[in-house]
């Protein structure tokens, strides 16, 4: 099975994720950029395990079109196109070429809040959000963020994102005590 997923940069829990998905289907994620200001990591260690394709080698910029996203959209190329942004204008670009080429896709997302907004905004959003044929939803708040714009709520699906592994959960829950201490050490008290 060929997946594609556009994403905006390669963040440490974004690419463990990816990491993960890549061991069950052919993946390819199209990372606008390799970077954004103030965040750092070594993309090239961790993007393994699935193909990584870059737009560009320096910063994202959120409020330009990068048009190389275009020629990645290709009907039938892909079983499956999971858009993860829809509000940096490279992501914009590729979810407007999806929607006029009738190609199926998924919005996915780790989290969206309702917010008030101008009329215009709410109806383009509108418009936008009821484009996907199904939505990949975290959390209750993100599914009524989805529904807010006109989805359905048939068309949800309920996905434990998380950046957590196994070693990361503690084996019991930490006592008064400790957390008592943990305050004072954080001067939280």
């Amino acid at each position: 099975m060929k997946v594609l997923f556009i994403s905006n940069i390669p963040s440490p829990y974004r690419v463990d994720f990816f990491q993960e998905l890549g061991k069950y289907v052919e993946l390819t994620v199209i990372f606008e950029a390799k970077r954004a200001d103030g965040i750092r990591f070594d993309w090239k260690e961790t993007c393994q395990g699935f193909r990584a394709v870059f737009l560009s080698d320096g910063n994202i910029k959120e409020r330009s079109v990068n048009f190389k996203i275009l020629r990645y959209i290709k009907k039938g190329a892909y079983d499956y196109i999971f858009v993860t942004n829809y509000a940096c204008w490279t992501e914009t670009a590729a979810y407007l070429k999806l929607v006029l080429c009738k190609i199926p896709f998924v919005l996915e997302t780790d989290g969206g809040m309702i917010r008030h907004e101008s009329r215009i905004r709410y109806r383009l959003k509108s418009y936008l959000l009821s484009k996907p044929y199904a939505y990949f939803s975290p959390a209750d708040t993100a599914d009524r963020y989805f529904m807010r714009y006109g989805a359905k709520k048939r068309e949800i699906v309920r996905y434990h994102f998380t950046s957590l592994w196994k070693k990361d959960i503690l084996k019991r829950p930490v006592s008064v005590r400790e957390k008592k201490m943990l305050r004072k050490k954080l001067c939280l008290e």
